[in-house]
């Protein structure tokens, strides 16, 4: 088994929690982005751009990271009726 001095072995720790700092705010970026998009084809830049189903799909991926603002625009959508499958 391989020796580390103790230096070695904060060394190593400290990049384990640079790699785990820099993973979070990667996931951060990442589901604001799809909030985003989402947000885009909800609002539409034009009317012809404006698609639902997408934009829910977005806002469910952004939620799947606990993005506070696309859970609630999917809550809204849901309270609408929009998204969900329409029982017979």
């Amino acid at each position: 088994m391989d020796q580390f001095s103790i230096s070695e072995l904060k060394l190593i720790v400290d990049q384990q929690q640079n790699f785990k700092d820099s993973l979070e705010f990667n996931q951060s970026q990442y589901s604001d982005a799809l909030f985003f998009l989402g947000k885009a084809y909800n609002q539409g830049l034009k009317e012809e751009y404006v698609n639902i189903p997408l934009a829910i799909d977005y806002y469910q991926q952004a939620a799947k990271y606990n993005h506070v603002q696309a859970i609630y625009h999917l809550a809204l959508a849901y309270d609408m009726g929009l998204g969900l499958v329409q029982d017979s």
